[in-house]
């Protein structure tokens, strides 16, 4: 059975979100985070996403739930 790549990247969509909130709520989830990260990664090895489009996933919902992109607010908390 073919790989749905518009339903997986949904699915990556939403569980990056819930990491997401889930540290801007002060809550991290640890292993919410490793899971994510693994389904993620499985999606790069098996072609159903190229490593640029996983980062920039990442990077478009980061400015959506921070309100920032990653390095700026890296930057935010090492000063």
């Amino acid at each position: 059975m073919p790989m749905d790549s518009e339903r997986y990247i949904a699915t990556c969509r939403s569980e990056i979100n819930k990491v997401y909130q889930f540290t801007k709520d002060g809550k991290p989830n640890e292993q919410l985070k490793a899971t994510t990260e693994g389904f993620v990664r499985a999606g790069v090895f098996l072609d159903v996403i190229t490593p640029q489009e996983a980062k920039a996933l990442v990077d478009t919902i980061h400015l959506e739930i921070f309100g920032e992109s990653v390095e700026e607010r890296k930057k935010r908390q090492a000063s």
